[in-house]
């Protein structure tokens, strides 16, 4: 919480960067003494030797990330559909239905075969390649754009991106699970979840508004200064998702069944 606090507080309208840095700091602080607790505990709530799982800690690591652009994009082309290109509140909680549906479909009928088929490691790099394309096409859109050109195909592909990582990634986290740990690990995966979400939501509304504030202080026109600022979070967006992908690639190569890599 400290941290998100933190990144927040950059904003035009935050605490400023004194107060965010002594923030960011408390927050690290009482990481730190968390992990230095579970070291010395006779009975760790998390065990630190789960950690040297390279499946564990690169797919939660890769989750945070990955769905820390998620939440950001939620936020952020809520925005652009209301405040630029004009939709209400029900018109634009339909358009995000195809989306759910892209999710729902690819999560459901797809991610497990391709999982079975190819390993974890490929279908997370096909999802996340998708991932950032997705948000390299909402980086561009105009301040007079149109829904069916400018974010629906990102929100599809993104869709398909989601329905295919977050499926892999939790498959890889809690691989080589016990019926001792399974409810940790799967307790974990949630949490960076959580804290991604939370992280990256904070921090591309952050950059957000801040170039919003910038191009408003020059004078431009409400709406391009909007959009510029959603533009930033989108490229935001794109680096999160890069470094989700740059962690996937860290990762063990996967044997197909028939044993080939």
């Amino acid at each position: 919480m400290l941290l998100v606090l933190a990144i927040g507080g950059l904003g035009p309208d935050g605490f400023g960067a004194g107060i965010s840095a002594a923030l960011a700091a408390a927050g690290l602080a009482l990481l730190a003494g968390f992990a230095l607790r579970q070291r010395r505990a006779a009975a760790p709530l998390l065990e630190p030797s789960m950690f040297r799982s390279r499946a564990l800690s690169g797919g939660n690591l890769l989750q945070a990330l990955f769905v820390g652009a998620m939440f950001g994009f939620q936020y952020l082309v809520t925005l652009y559909l209301q405040e630029v290109l004009g939709l209400d509140s029900l018109e634009t909680g339909l358009a995000y239905l195809a989306a759910s549906a892209v999710i729902g479909a690819t999560s459901l009928g797809l991610a497990g075969p391709l999982i079975v088929r190819l390993g974890e490691r490929r279908v997370l790099l096909a999802g996340l390649g998708a991932g950032i394309l997705a948000f390299g096409w909402l980086a561009r859109v105009p301040d007079a754009g149109a829904f069916a050109v400018d974010a629906l195909p990102a929100m599809l592909v993104l869709g398909v991106s989601a329905g295919l990582v977050l499926p892999a990634a939790t498959a890889l986290a809690m691989t080589g699970a016990s019926d001792a740990d399974s409810g940790v690990r799967s307790g974990v995966t949630g949490t960076a979840q959580q804290i991604g979400g939370a992280l990256g939501l904070a921090a591309m509304a952050a950059l957000a508004a801040a170039a919003t504030g910038d191009e408003g202080a020059a004078g431009a026109a409400r709406r391009a200064a909007l959009t510029d600022g959603y533009r930033l979070g989108f490229v935001a967006g794109a680096v999160l998702v890069a470094l989700a992908a740059a962690v996937a690639l860290t990762l063990p190569r996967d044997r197909r069944p028939d044993g080939q890599l």
